[in-house]
């Protein structure tokens, strides 16, 4: 009969211990979310690392390079070129990315897409942390910036051909993206491709 009155104390206290911690969650949420500012969704970590979308802010990837530029770089390989499809800013815990998109159609009317993205990064410890060098190869320079030549990845059922200019604290990343199951441009053509459109980029 103790037992049963102890387990009952127990599970009463467990109970009201429950209610008070979801009460605390509820209210600090409250009070973050009454401390964002419009336009921004918002992410917050227990050691206070931050990331969200910022609506209002823009890296001007639509400036890097011009749709001309790529419907002439896809010549022979694709037969229509979409419009930048421009995403908004990625805020991580101070390091901004955006990214841009020109979806296309091969030849042989397949999907594919070419996309651009930059990096801005806060620091250079922020930079070094980030291992942006693992698996690349330096070929070259585009405007006096390094080149590197990145190792083929599968990303979501597609195969990806990328490389990347590093200026300063910032990285633009240039990659052509295909069905896993259905690629006709190859790495060699898709690097030599991507590495003419790097040299003509606006940095």
């Amino acid at each position: 009969m103790e037992n049963k009155k102890t387990r009952f104390a127990v599970l009463v206290l467990f109970v009201f211990v429950s209610i008070g911690a979801i009460g605390l969650s509820i209210w600090s949420i409250s009070t973050s979310m009454n401390n964002q500012k419009p336009g921004r969704q918002y992410g917050v970590g227990a050691d206070g690392f931050r990331a969200f979308v910022d609506d209002k802010a823009t890296l001007n990837v639509d400036k890097i390079v011009k749709k001309d530029q790529i419907v002439f770089m896809l010549k022979g390989l694709a037969k229509s070129v979409d419009d930048a499809k421009i995403e908004k800013v990625f805020n991580l815990n101070g390091n901004l990315g955006q990214t841009v998109t020109y979806a296309f159609v091969r030849t042989d009317g397949i999907k594919s897409s070419l996309y651009i993205d930059k990096r801005q990064y806060k620091d250079k410890k922020a930079l070094d942390n980030d291992h942006i060098y693992d698996q690349t190869m330096k070929s070259g320079t585009a405007k006096g910036d390094p080149i590197y030549f990145r190792t083929a990845l599968t990303m979501n059922a597609h195969r990806e051909y990328s490389l990347m200019v590093v200026k300063g604290l910032t990285v633009y990343r240039f990659v052509i993206s295909q069905p896993l199951d259905n690629i006709s441009i190859t790495e060699v053509t898709a690097l030599v491709s991507l590495k003419k459109l790097a040299q003509q980029a606006v940095y």
